[in-house]
C-alpha cells in the first residue's frame, strides 16, 4: 500500500510539472506548416467526427501518410473545441503529460524500482527536444503513437511475468493502435527482445529456473532464444505490414525523395551525422529549430566518419558492460535503434533531421541516466544528496530552457523567424517566413525573404510560386511573368503554376484565358480552393450568378479561410 501510494504522488507530481511547463502553449495558435494539412484546411476533419470521416480515415493517404487514428483526433477535437487553437494544444498538452506519467509507471513495473524510474519520466517530461512534439498541433501522431506504445509495452511485460494470452493479445492490440497513429513503433518488436534481457531478465542467464539437465545448457539456450523469437513473430508481422502501408502512402504523396535528389552517400552521410547531432542536443539542448536543412554540399565525409567512430566507441562500450551494466545496453540500442525509421535512409521529406523524431529514442538516453546515477549512489553513498541536488539542478535547466523555446512555437512568425535566425541558409525557413509576413500585410519584406530563398536555391518552385504571386499583387507583372516561365521549364503541369497563370492573365483582364487556367488546374486538382474561387469571381463578372455561387461554395468548402496568402513548404513524416 506504501509503495502504491509512492506511486500515485510521484505520478501525480510528474504530470502536474508538465502542466506547469507546458501551460501556455494553450494560448499559442495553429502554425502554417502542416497544421492546415492536419485540422484548419482539411474539409473532412473540420466537419468532426462522422461515419463519412471514419471511412475516410481508414483508406485515406492524405498528407502522405496513414495515420487514421490521428485523424480521428483531431475530427474529435473539432467537436469538442471546434477550430479554436487553443483546445487541441490542450489535448496535445494532455497527451504529453499521460506519456510522461506512463513511462513512470511502464519502468516502475519492469523495474520494480521507483527513483530511477521517476528521473526517466521526469527528464522524457521536461526535455527541450520534446517541445516540438507538444506544441506542434500537427504532431497529435507523436503523441498518440507513444501513448499507445506504451500500453503495448506495459501490457508485454505483463505477459512475460504471467504467460496470460489475453495479455499478449493486448499487447498485440495496442501495438496495432500505435502503428495506426504513426508508424514510428516498427522497431518495437526489437525493442521487446532487448527488454526481455533487461529488465524482465528472459533471456539465458537471467533469473528465470536453470537449464533442464537432461537437455543440456546449450539446447535449453537454444530452446529459450527460439521462444523469444517465435513470440515476437506476429508483432513483427503488423510491423511489416505499417511499413508497406506507410512506403505507399508516402510515395503516393511524393514525399519519398530519390537517390537522384538524396544520393546513397550522403543518406548514410546524413545518418551517422544526425545519430551525433542528436545524442549531442541531449546533453546540450541549444539551437533548436523546426526544420534543419539537408544541404548535400555540406556533409563533409570527415565529420560522418567521426560520428561513426563515436557511434562504435559508445556501442562497443555497451557490449563489453552488458553484464555488468545491463541498463547501459538497454539504453543505447534504445536509443540506436528506434532511431532507425525516420533517420533518413529512406529520405521523406527535406529536413536533413527533426526534433520530434526523438521523442520516442530519447528514452533509452534517460534511462541510462537514470539507472547510472542509481548505481554511482549505490556505490558511494556519500554523494547521494549531492547527486539529488545535481539532478535537482539539472531538471530546474532543462524545464527553463524548455520554457524558453517554446515561446518560439506562439505563432508562425516567431516559428520561422527563430528558425531563420538559427539557419539562414535555409530556403524553406525562409519562405514560411515569407508566407507569415504576408499574412500580417507586410508584403514588402515578405517578397525579400523569396528573393533570399531563391538565391538559395533557384529551383525551388514553390518560393517562386509565392513570389509569383506576391508581384501579382504589387502589380510587378513582367517580372511576375519572367518566373513563371522559369517555373514552367522546371515542372510545366504544377497545379499551382498553372493558378498563378490564370491569376495574372484575370489581373491583366484577359478573362478567357485565365478561366482556361482555372479550369485546368480544377482538373487537375479536383480540392484546390482557389482555382474554384476566381472561376466563380470571373462567373460572377459575366453574369452567370447561380454558376458563381456553385464554385463560390466549392471553394468554401474545401477551403473555409481564404485569406490563406502563400503555401508554405511543410513536414510528411
Amino acid at each position: 500500500m506504501k509503495d502504491t501510494l509512492k506511486e500515485i504522488i510521484v505520478s501525480i507530481f510528474i504530470f502536474a510539472a508538465v502542466m506547469v511547463v507546458y501551460w501556455r502553449v494553450t494560448g499559442f495558435g495553429f502554425a502554417a506548416f502542416d497544421d492546415q494539412v492536419y485540422v484548419t484546411q482539411n474539409p473532412m476533419i473540420l466537419r468532426g467526427m462522422s461515419l463519412e470521416g471514419v471511412n475516410w480515415a481508414l483508406t485515406a493517404f492524405h498528407g502522405a501518410n496513414w495515420h487514421p487514428l490521428t485523424w480521428l483526433a483531431h475530427m474529435t477535437d473539432v467537436d469538442v473545441f471546434g477550430v479554436a487553437p487553443g483546445g487541441h494544444h490542450l489535448s496535445n498538452l494532455l497527451l504529453h503529460g499521460l506519456n510522461s506519467m506512463g513511462l513512470f509507471l511502464l519502468l516502475k513495473q519492469m523495474t520494480g524500482v521507483l527513483g530511477p524510474s521517476a528521473l526517466a519520466a521526469i527528464l522524457f517530461a521536461l526535455h527541450p527536444l520534446h517541445v516540438e512534439s507538444v506544441a506542434w498541433i500537427s504532431e497529435r501522431k507523436d503523441l498518440l503513437c507513444t501513448f499507445w506504445g506504451w500500453l503495448s509495452l506495459w501490457a508485454y511485460g505483463r505477459y512475460a511475468q504471467n504467460k496470460q494470452r489475453q495479455d499478449y493479445l493486448l499487447c498485440f492490440l495496442f501495438l496495432g493502435l500505435g502503428l495506426m497513429s504513426k508508424p514510428m513503433l516498427v522497431t518495437w518488436p526489437f525493442l521487446m527482445f532487448l527488454l526481455d534481457r533487461w529488465p524482465l531478465r528472459r533471456w539465458p542467464g537471467g533469473d528465470e529456473s536453470l537449464p533442464d539437465p537432461a537437455l543440456g545448457v546449450s539446447m535449453e539456450k537454444a530452446i529459450r532464444y527460439r521462444t523469444l523469437i517465435l513470440e515476437k513473430l506476429p508483432l513483427l508481422g503488423l510491423s511489416i505490414l505499417s511499413c508497406v502501408v506507410t512506403f505507399a502512402a508516402q510515395h503516393s504523396g511524393g514525399a519519398v525523395q530519390s537517390v537522384g535528389v538524396f544520393p546513397v552517400s550522403a543518406r548514410i552521410a546524413n545518418a551517422l551525422t544526425s545519430y551525433a547531432n542528436y545524442l549531442f542536443k541531449a546533453f546540450w539542448p541549444l539551437n533548436l529549430s523546426v526544420f534543419y536543412p539537408y544541404d548535400i554540399s555540406s556533409l563533409v565525409w570527415w565529420k560522418a566518419l567521426c560520428a561513426l567512430a563515436l557511434i562504435l566507441s559508445l556501442t562497443g562500450i555497451a557490449l563489453i558492460l552488458r553484464d555488468r551494466h545491463a541498463y547501459l545496453t538497454l539504453g543505447w540500442f534504445w536509443f540506436l535503434g528506434t532511431l532507425v525509421p525516420v533517420i533518413g535512409l529512406v529520405q521523406v521529406g527535406t529536413q536533413a533531421m527533426a526534433d520530434r523524431y526523438t521523442y520516442i529514442p530519447l528514452t533509452g538516453l534517460f534511462i541510462i541516466a537514470a539507472w547510472g546515477g542509481k548505481e554511482v549512489c549505490d556505490r558511494w553513498p556519500r554523494i547521494k544528496n549531492t547527486a539529488v541536488l545535481l539532478s535537482a539542478l539539472i531538471l530546474a535547466l532543462l524545464a527553463i530552457r524548455t520554457v524558453d523555446q517554446l515561446r518560439h512555437w506562439e505563432n508562425d512568425l516567431t516559428l520561422f523567424s527563430h528558425a531563420v535566425q538559427v539557419h539562414p541558409e535555409s530556403g524553406l525557413a525562409r519562405n514560411n517566413l515569407a508566407a507569415a509576413l504576408y499574412a500580417r500585410g507586410k508584403v514588402d519584406e515578405s517578397i525579400l525573404h523569396l528573393d533570399r530563398a531563391l538565391e538559395i536555391d533557384p529551383q525551388d518552385l514553390v518560393a517562386r510560386n509565392n513570389l509569383v504571386k506576391l508581384l501579382i499583387l504589387r502589380g510587378r507583372f513582367p517580372e511576375a511573368e519572367a518566373h513563371i516561365q522559369i517555373n514552367r521549364k522546371l515542372d510545366p503541369e504544377d497545379v499551382t503554376l498553372i493558378y498563378l497563370q490564370g491569376f495574372l492573365r484575370m489581373e491583366q483582364g484577359a478573362y478567357k484565358a485565365a478561366m482556361e487556367f482555372f479550369l485546368k488546374a480544377i482538373t487537375l486538382d479536383p480540392e484546390y480552393a482557389d482555382a474554384y474561387h476566381q472561376a466563380g469571381r470571373i462567373f460572377e463578372r459575366e453574369g452567370r450568378r447561380e454558376t458563381a455561387l456553385v464554385f463560390y461554395a466549392k471553394a468554401r468548402l474545401l477551403k473555409p479561410d481564404l485569406a490563406t496568402a502563400a503555401k508554405t513548404g511543410g513536414d510528411r513524416d
